[in-house]
């Protein structure tokens, strides 16, 4: 949680929000979930964090194919 301007805010990082749609497009199959994930490994994040966690939640080979695609 930060805090800005008085207000309270959770944020995200871009490697969880990457595991999360993961996790999403598994149980989904959404479209816009993937397109979004593949939006995300374009941008800098932390591969070796995203992998391991990716290994662990099922979600490795759906990594995969995003980059693949």
């Amino acid at each position: 949680m930060t805090r800005t301007a008085g207000e309270e805010a959770f944020l995200i990082t871009v490697e969880d929000l990457i595991l999360s749609k993961l996790l999403w497009v598994r149980r989904s199959e959404s479209e816009k979930q993937l397109h979004d994930i593949k939006m995300l490994l374009s941008k800098e994040y932390d591969r070796g964090y995203v992998e391991s966690w990716a290994e662990r939640l099922g979600v490795a080979e759906l990594l995969a194919r995003c980059r693949r695609e």
